[in-house]
C-alpha cells in the first residue's frame, strides 16, 4: 500500500502524520472556523514536509458507532442485505444519512455470522473531507482510529500474540477512550467510553474510568465470548501509574505501547493519543476500519479527468497554434498547406478519440445508475413496512421485477399483517403467500417461517428514482 498521510479532525486537535519525516504534528483547533482549520493543516503539512496531495483522513472512534451483530447466513450478498435492515435500528438517523463499513469476524456456535459494523453520521465524514480540499489535499480513504491502535497492539505484541487467544486494548484521547478487544486478525468488540485525557487527574475519577473498563469487559463476555483476554495494551494519555492500575484492576498484564515513528518516545502529546494515527500511516496491511465511499471515488475520477482535459486542451492549442505558424511561414503551395493541415487533423482526431472514450464510459456508468434505481425502490418500501414483529431473512429482486422475501414471526396473524401492508404500497402488485412452516425454537417458543412473493411496477406519481431513499 501507498504511503500517504494521515490527518486527524477532531474537536479540539488536528493531528498529521507525515511518512515523510516519520513524525506527527498536533494542533489544537478548538473556536476555529473551517476556513481557518484548513489554513492551520497546510502549514503543518509545510512544516512536516508533506509531499503529494493524497492523504487518508482518521475518524476519532467517539464519532463512529461500532455494533457487533449476529446474522443468520454466511452468503456475502444475504449478510449485505441485512446490514442495510438493521441499521436505522442501531442509530436514530436517516438511511440516506449513514455512512457504514462492516466486517465478518467469524461465525458463532449458531453458525451464524458475527459481524462488526462501524457507521457513522454523513456529516461526521463530509465536514473534515471539505477542510482537507480547501487544504489542497485529495482524500484517498477514510480510516477509523480504532484500527491503528488494533494494528500498534499486534505490532508491539509480535512473537508473543498467539493467532486463537483474545488481547485487550485501551486508547486515552484527549475526547474519549477506546476499549477494543481482539485478535491478530479480527477486531470483535469496541466500546468508545467518555473519559478523556484531562479527566483522569483525579483518584475518583480513575476510579470511575477503571470502572467503565470493568463494564465494557462484562458487556463483551456476555454479549460475545466468556473468554478472558491475555494482555491489556495501553496507549495514548497513560502514565506508568495507570497502566499498572489498570492491568491490576482487569486482573490482566497491562503493557503500555510505544508509537511507531516517533522512536519509542513519548505516546502523546499534551493528553492527546497518537496511536491511530501513527500506526496507519506506518503498518502496511489495510486497515479493517476502511470506508468506502461512492462521492470520494467519483470525486477523484472527476478531478482527474478534469485534470487531463486542460492538459490535453492546453497541449492540442499549443499544437495548433505551432502549425498555424509553421503552415503560414513555411508553406510554399496549397498542396503543401492542405496536406499539413491535414495531418494536424489527424493527430486532433486521435487525441480526441480518448476523449470520446470517456465520454461512452460516463454513459455507461449513468445507465448502470438507472438501473439500480426500481431495486432501491423496492427496498426502501418495504423497510418502511416491516415491523419489529417479523425478522427478514432473505429480500431478492429477479429481472422480472419479482420479490422474494423470506422470513419469520411468532404468529400467522403477524405474516397476514405483513401481507395486507405489502399489499396497501403503490405499485405493489399480486402479493402471494409461497409457504408458512411452524418451527420450534431454542427457547421451547413457536415461530412461524414464510415466504412471500410479489410483482412491482414503477407509479406515475412516484418513480422508482424518487423512492430509492439515496
Amino acid at each position: 500500500m501507498k504511503k500517504i498521510c494521515v490527518i486527524e479532525i477532531s474537536e479540539q486537535y488536528v493531528k498529521v502524520f507525515s511518512p515523510q519525516t516519520s513524525s506527527c504534528a498536533v494542533e489544537r483547533i478548538a473556536g476555529l472556523s473551517e476556513t481557518e482549520i484548513a489554513a492551520r493543516v497546510k502549514e503543518m503539512l509545510k512544516s512536516q514536509k508533506v509531499r503529494g496531495r493524497e492523504a487518508a483522513l482518521c475518524l476519532p472512534r467517539h464519532v463512529v458507532t461500532s455494533r457487533t451483530v449476529h446474522l443468520p447466513s454466511q452468503d456475502a450478498r444475504e449478510i449485505a442485505q441485512m446490514v442495510g435492515l438493521h441499521l436505522t435500528r442501531i442509530v436514530p438517523y436517516p438511511k440516506e444519512d449513514i455512512r457504514c463499513v462492516f466486517k465478518v469476524v467469524g461465525t458463532d456456535e449458531l453458525q451464524y455470522s458475527r459481524v462488526l459494523l462501524t457507521i457513522a453520521h454523513k456529516d461526521m465524514v463530509q465536514k473534515p473531507i471539505a477542510i482537507l480540499e480547501k487544504s489542497g489535499l485529495l482524500v484517498e480513504r477514510v480510516v477509523v482510529s480504532t484500527g491503528g491502535v488494533w494494528q500498534a497492539a499486534v505490532r508491539a505484541g509480535a512473537g508473543r500474540i498467539k493467532k486463537q487467544e483474545l488481547y485487550a486494548a485501551v486508547d486515552i484521547d484527549a475526547a474519549a477512550a477506546d476499549f477494543i478487544i481482539f485478535n491478530t486478525e479480527f477486531v470483535f468488540f469496541t466500546r468508545s467510553i467518555a473519559f478523556a485525557a484531562q479527566d483522569l487527574v483525579s483518584a475518583e475519577s480513575v476510579t470511575k474510568f477503571i470502572g467503565e473498563l470493568k463494564q465494557s469487559l462484562l458487556i463483551f463476555n456476555s454479549e460475545e465470548s466468556p473468554l478472558k483476554p491475555q494482555h491489556v495494551f495501553v496507549s495514548g494519555a497513560a502514565d506508568d501509574g495507570l497502566v499498572r492500575m489498570i492491568g491490576t484492576e482487569l486482573a490482566i498484564p497491562a503493557v503500555k505501547l510505544p508509537v511507531a515513528g516517533r522512536g519509542g518516545g513519548p505516546e502523546s502529546a499534551g493528553g492527546v493519543s497518537l496511536s491511530g494515527v501513527c500506526e496507519l500511516a506506518v503498518e502496511e496491511r489495510d486497515p479493517i476500519f476502511s470506508f468506502s465511499l461512492p462521492e470520494l471515488e467519483i470525486r477523484k475520477t472527476l478531478k482527474q479527468r478534469m485534470k487531463e482535459s486542460i492538459v490535453l486542451g492546453s497541449l492540442l492549442i499549443y499544437l495548433l497554434t505551432v502549425g498555424l505558424l509553421f503552415v503560414f511561414t513555411r508553406s510554399q503551395s496549397r498542396q503543401a498547406y492542405v496536406r499539413q493541415l491535414q495531418g494536424y487533423a489527424r493527430q486532433i482526431e486521435l487525441e480526441m478519440g480518448e476523449a470520446l472514450a470517456h465520454l461512452d464510459q460516463l454513459v455507461l456508468v449513468k445507465k448502470f445508475l438507472l438501473q439500480r434505481a426500481m431495486p432501491l425502490y423496492v427496498f426502501s418500501r418495504v423497510q418502511d413496512v416491516v415491523g419489529g414483529d417479523v425478522a427478514l431473512e432473505l429480500l431478492s429482486m429477479e429481472k422480472g421485477k419479482l420479490v422474494t422475501l423470506r422470513g419469520h414471526s411468532r404468529t400467522l396473524s403477524e405474516i397476514f399483517g405483513l401481507v395486507s401492508r405489502l399489499e396497501a404500497i403503490p405499485g405493489v402488485e399480486n402479493v402471494q403467500t409461497r409457504y408458512t412452516r411452524k418451527k420450534i425454537l431454542a427457547d421451547k417458543s413457536e415461530a412461524v417461517d414464510f415466504g412471500i412473493t410479489f410483482t412491482v411496477r414503477a407509479e406515475p406519481d412516484a418513480p422508482p428514482g424518487e423512492g430509492a431513499g439515496g
